[in-house]
């Protein structure tokens, strides 16, 4: 039946009698696509558009809602990240607080164990003896001779070289020299 047709095909046509197979077809279809992209890019300058980053721009109300939830959930995994970190630093803090509480009545305990023991009249400080500075005053002595250069205006540093004693123990009984005064 093809027979046929080609004949009936080559009569119309005349003297002419071409038939053009598949595969050749394709190869002159692929040729075709070629040339034109070949002269599309000579109109360019023969280099293609270099790709721009374009900013988001959404078109649809779908791409917006998408958008809208992306920006949600980076926001809520943000805000659990920082959650956590604030629950952290706030349980190392209480974890110091209670810890310091507990040195707070440590010292109260001593004190009032000192209070008890003490038989010296006027403010009593814990017994603080700070190694190789041992006194040759008894403590209620050397105490009132740092509480009298105080009420003279020597500051501790000066009291401290005086007395040649550490200056964060003079800062001590000072210190609790005052609490006990306002207690």
């Amino acid at each position: 039946m093809n027979r046929e047709r080609e004949r009936a095909l080559t009569e119309r046509a005349g003297d002419v009698t071409t038939t053009i197979e598949p595969p050749t077809l394709l190869l002159l279809a692929g040729i075709l696509l070629f040339v034109m992209t070949l002269f599309r890019l000579g109109k360019r300058g023969g280099r293609p558009p270099a790709a721009t980053p374009s900013p988001i721009k959404p078109t649809s109300p779908l791409s917006v809602a998408r958008v809208a939830d992306d920006l949600e959930v980076k926001l809520y995994n943000t805000f659990r990240e920082l959650n956590a970190r604030l629950e952290n630093k706030m349980q190392a803090m209480n974890d110091l607080i209670n810890e310091s509480e507990g040195k707070i009545r440590r010292l109260e305990q001593l004190q009032q164990r000192q209070d008890k023991s003490s038989s010296v009249e006027g403010p009593t400080v814990l017994n603080i003896e700070s190694a190789g500075s041992a006194s040759p005053l008894p403590p209620a002595e050397r105490f009132a001779e740092i509480y009298q250069m105080e009420d003279r205006g020597m500051t501790p540093a000066e009291i401290s070289q005086r007395v040649d004693q550490p200056l964060g123990e003079i800062q001590l009984i000072l210190g609790l020299r005052k609490r006990r005064k306002s207690g």
